[in-house]
């Protein structure tokens, strides 16, 4: 019932996402996107997703007792709240804003989406600067080695 992405369920654990985008995922409790019950972790890195129509209670979901560190974030459209998190783990720079993807409709289609990002999007190089957790990733440069995009088109593997 929760995450309808990832769920990671557990006694312990360390997960990194990171240049991703979610879109359209459904839970009909929390964490529509990521929902973590796991109450210790070595690291939990959320760092330059972005989380887009978002069906449940929130689209991601930490409980205070992980170790976690969320950042360069962009939620939008979630059905209610975008976060659950424990404030300590809010490292700056998540917004709620639209991401202005190119083409996007919530009708459960997805081959008809095209998930790139517009220009004037928000999310293009304004993800980490190479240098920022470095345990997550050693470099966050786009492919044509500006700042880093959020979502599945930036970094080092992005489009």
């Amino acid at each position: 019932n929760s995450g309808g992405a990832i769920a990671q369920l557990g006694y312990e654990g360390a997960l990194v996402v990171a240049n991703n985008t979610f879109a359209a995922n459904y839970a009909t409790d929390d964490g529509a996107d990521i929902y973590s019950e796991v109450p210790a972790s070595d690291g939990y890195w959320l760092w330059s997703n972005i989380f887009h129509y978002s069906s449940g209670v929130t689209a991601v979901t930490i409980p205070e007792t992980l170790n976690a560190s969320l950042a360069f974030n962009i939620c939008s459209d979630a059905s209610t709240a975008c976060y659950d998190v424990p404030a300590a783990a809010d490292e700056g720079f998540n917004l709620e804003v639209d991401p202005m993807f190119t083409s996007f409709t919530p009708n459960d289609i997805p081959s008809d989406d095209d998930l790139t990002l517009q220009a004037g999007s928000p999310a293009i190089d304004s993800g980490p600067f190479d240098g920022q957790a470095t345990e997550v990733s050693a470099s966050w440069s786009d492919v044509d080695l500006s700042r880093n995009d959020r979502g599945y088109t930036g970094g080092p593997g992005g489009l």
